[in-house]
């Protein structure tokens, strides 16, 4: 492998791990059936999801959140205005700085 590889596809994992970690959007319900449809459709479409613990800085009561990136928020509303959840909280984005989690409304 020559070294201008090998140097690119360090800054191509580096970019990676940046997008993962630092901005996200959490995608909150107050019921865990609600998160798991709506992680179900949105991948149906496409859409890059995880299911998470709910962060207890987002003050929802729900276990289970979705998590995606700021890439798929086009996704997100979509399903959000297709799909009738009763139990939606809320949409927040967050940021990790220096171990912590910033939870903002989006």
């Amino acid at each position: 492998m020559s070294l201008f590889c090998e140097k690119n596809n360090i800054m191509i994992q580096k970019a990676f791990l940046k997008e993962k970690i630092l901005d996200s959007i959490i995608i909150t319900f107050r019921s865990r059936t609600d998160t798991l449809d709506f992680v179900s459709k949105l991948r149906s479409l496409g859409g890059m999801v995880t299911t998470i613990t709910t962060p207890k800085e987002a003050n929802v009561g729900c276990g289970l959140s979705a998590k995606t990136s700021e890439n798929n928020v086009y996704l997100v509303r979509r399903v959000l205005n297709s799909f009738r959840f009763r139990s939606f909280a809320g949409v927040f984005k967050m940021t990790e700085k220096y171990g912590r989690k910033i939870i903002k409304p989006y």
